[in-house]
């Protein structure tokens, strides 16, 4: 073949590609809108975006660069998902108050049980340090837990500079204002739960919602396939966990949906949803509400260490009544999880 013809055959697939990926971003766009209890599937093309939108962007430099008509097909597929692109990317945003404009201050972290190298205790009095120095006035936790070097009492002494707290299953959350009314709602394994809770903020009635959704369950298959690996990945059996706790995460989703939906007033919803902007979980808890990271992040909108730290698994909503002054996702070591923090004023 000689290289005219092989420089058409390259150029044909290319082409091919492209519209490939077209059709696959258009599956991406639709995947969230799929209930995964119903076709779980969809739930394996929603992981898929990432991928699919990296691809697609390096199909749009490369016609571009050629001076192609065909690029329009690629930014097409980027414009088709720029809702997804938007919740995990944000230009850098130089733009700070000057002074302290805003009502409160919320923070949500997954504390990976206070199981940092230095130890339990130094790793809550880490926790308690940087909530103080950032003037946290509400702290949502999860995966929280007692050790034996430091018990509930201690913690909580710790965090003596938000005098009100509720302390339930694995989630904990401390205030400076008084809290009403607080429901919690066990997922099953003592970890996994929801905690809603009426806060008074000066008078005003506020509703959070502190979150750790249903985890993936991969976690455990990964260590046993790293402690014998000649067993090879369990691919069938990883699949089968994905799927069913991703169902599960949207039950729970529906389940939090229904509250936000009965309250009148201004609401929060703060925590680990253990799923990303791509997901049905993400799109059913965050209809109704505006995302802190796309009012006011910056940059890229990881919060989880793990997988090369591409994902964004941890969040702030918020409703009706309330605008985010800074949203912000320091890169601070005090859990595999990374903080977030929201200044919130009432409008």
């Amino acid at each position: 073949m000689g290289k005219k013809a092989t420089f058409y055959l390259l150029n044909n697939l290319l082409i091919a590609a492209t519209v490939g990926f077209l059709l696959l971003a258009a599956a991406c766009w639709y995947a969230p809108r799929v209930d995964p209890c119903i076709r779980p599937g969809w739930v394996v093309v929603g992981l898929a975006m990432p991928v699919v939108m990296a691809f697609n962007l390096g199909l749009l430099v490369y016609w571009l660069i050629r001076r192609r008509w065909i690029a329009f097909v690629p930014l097409l597929a980027l414009l088709l998902n720029m809702s997804y692109v938007a919740s995990v990317f944000q230009l850098p945003n130089p733009w700070h108050p000057a002074e302290r404009d805003y009502d409160f201050t919320v923070v949500t972290l997954n504390v990976h049980g206070f199981r940092q190298e230095l130890g339990f205790r130094s790793s809550v009095e880490q926790t308690a340090r940087f909530m103080r120095e950032h003037k946290a006035d509400v702290v949502c936790l999860q995966e929280f837990r007692e050790g034996r070097s430091m018990p509930l009492d201690s913690i909580v002494a710790a965090f003596d500079f938000l005098p009100h707290h509720r302390l339930e299953g694995g989630l904990a959350l401390f205030s400076r204002y008084p809290i009403g009314e607080c429901t919690y709602f066990d997922y099953g394994d003592g970890v996994n739960g929801a905690m809603v809770a009426d806060l008074d903020i000066d008078g005003r009635p506020v509703r959070l919602l502190n979150v750790h959704l249903q985890t993936t369950g991969m976690a455990p298959l990964m260590r046993i396939y790293r402690k014998e690996p000649g067993m090879g990945v369990p691919w069938r059996q990883a699949r089968g966990t994905l799927l069913a706790n991703a169902c599960k995460r949207a039950e729970q989703a529906r389940q939090l949906r229904r509250i936000i939906d009965a309250t009148d007033g201004p609401t929060v919803v703060a925590g680990d949803l253990n799923d990303m902007p791509s997901s049905y979980t993400y799109r059913t808890l965050r209809d109704g509400l505006r995302d802190g990271f796309r009012q006011r992040g910056s940059g890229f909108g990881s919060t989880f260490r793990g997988m090369k730290g591409l994902l964004r698994l941890d969040y702030i909503f918020f409703g009706k009544g309330l605008i985010c002054q800074v949203y912000e996702i320091p890169d601070v070591r005090l859990s595999d999880h990374r903080p977030v923090i929201a200044e919130l004023e009432f409008n």
